[in-house]
């Protein structure tokens, strides 16, 4: 192949693909606004502000709880948390050592 000929192909590719993500990031940007619309009525329907439904800032601790009994539940909710973890871990190597005896050993298999 000629290289002018592959340049010229090449920066074609390149300008057809940066004109595709063009598109797909400003149809992107018209969905987040949308769904941040949406948002926004959801709080004001229930009274809330808009950060109280997006990561940007925590909802404000719970009235009555001292600072080391939120710690206490976080901590609590944590180890609960690293359990079922640990139980999933478990089963899964359970039921892959099972299974491992099940697997034909590729040796075995002949083409005729």
């Amino acid at each position: 192949m000629e290289p002018g000929l592959f340049f010229f192909l090449t920066t074609c590719l390149f300008a057809v693909t940066t004109v595709v993500f063009v598109v797909a990031w400003s149809q992107a940007r018209r969905e987040r606004e949308k769904m941040q619309n949406r948002l926004w009525g959801i709080a004001t329907a229930q009274g809330l502000p808009y950060s109280a439904l997006t990561d940007e800032v925590p909802l404000p601790p719970q009235v009555g709880h001292s600072r080391v009994e939120q710690l206490e539940a976080q901590i609590e909710s944590m180890t609960q948390q690293i359990d079922r973890l640990a139980e999933s871990q478990e089963f899964l190597s359970r039921v892959l050592t099972e299974r491992i005896d099940q697997i034909p050993d590729p040796r075995l298999r002949t083409p005729h």
